[in-house]
This record gives structure tokens, sequence and C-alpha cells, in this order.
């Protein structure tokens, strides 16, 4: 027995735009890391030893 409340809009409403205009999973762009997995700087650097991390290496010019 569910009860529905004024705030229950939005999600509700968000659901049934999802559900009506579904077109999927989205896939990563070209350029992402992980949208190819032989191309991705993460799983490269970390076969070469590095452990993954949250912040991005600056590049030294």
């Amino acid at each position: 027995d569910e009860q529905l409340v004024a705030t229950d809009i939005s999600p509700i409403t968000w659901r049934k735009l999802a559900s009506r205009w579904n077109r999927g999973i989205a896939r990563p762009g070209k350029g992402v890391d992980g949208s190819v997995k032989t191309h991705s700087i993460r799983l490269k650097k970390t076969a070469e030893g590095k452990p993954p991390g949250y912040f991005v290496e600056q590049i030294e010019d």
C-alpha cells in the first residue's frame, strides 16, 4: 500500500520521460578513459605499475 505525496512528482515525471524516450545506455565518448580498452590511459598506466588515482598528473612543458 503506497501513498504518493506532492514531492513525488519530480521522480515520477522523470521516470515517465525516461521510459518514453529510452535509447539505451550511452557509450563513453571518444578519447574518454575506458571508451576503448586498448586505448585506455588508466589501464596503460596501471599495466606500467602505477596505481590508479583520482587526481590527474600535471604535464610539464
